[in-house]
């Protein structure tokens, strides 16, 4: 078996575990919640609340699937053993055409809240400028691509804090007032 000794780690603990954090905190998240705490109120927060639980009964799920498999493969590796091979490529189609999806609408969110203070800017503008910004740092190098990735969603994360304070403070002083 040949391996290829060209390729080498250029990701940090730190940028894993950013991109993991950041890619949980996307600009469509900031845009949908909006929307949807000005329709139904704070109970949205309980909704996210309940939504996160089962998402981490599902991940640690996956967990011990994965920790039970002696061998590497991805999400389709996973289900191929229990449900067949149909099923693991219908599996890598809806990954991938997630992922697209997911980006697109990313872009459109970023390019929303750009929108605001560049009015006079069509928003297709902004859409392309991020589709090809992220193009280029994919396609030059993982380092690159680690480091935007990781200070991306450092901004991302500090924001929600932020948030979070701020909103603390209000509700605070309002009782108080």
């Amino acid at each position: 078996m040949e391996t290829n000794q060209s390729l080498k780690k250029k990701m940090a603990a730190r940028h894993i575990t950013m991109i993991a954090l950041g890619g949980a905190i996307g600009a469509g998240l900031f845009k949908g919640s909006s929307s949807a705490i000005a329709a139904a109120g704070p109970s949205v927060l309980i909704a996210y609340f309940i939504g996160g639980i089962v998402l981490y009964f599902v991940m640690k799920s996956l967990e011990k699937l994965v920790l039970s498999s002696k061998e590497p493969h991805g999400l389709s590796g996973l289900v191929q053993p229990y449900l067949g091979n149909h099923t693991a490529d219908f599996t890598d189609w809806v990954y991938w055409s997630m992922w697209m999806i997911n980006i697109i609408a990313e872009a459109v969110a970023a390019a929303s809240f750009l929108q605001i203070w560049f009015a006079n800017v069509p928003t297709w503008f902004f859409v392309l400028i991020i589709a090809l910004l992220t193009s280029l740092i994919n396609l030059f190098s993982v380092a690159l691509f680690a480091e935007t990735e990781y200070w991306l969603a450092f901004i991302k994360i500090s924001v929600v804090i932020l948030l979070i304070i701020f909103g603390v403070f209000l509700v605070a002083k309002q009782i108080f007032d």
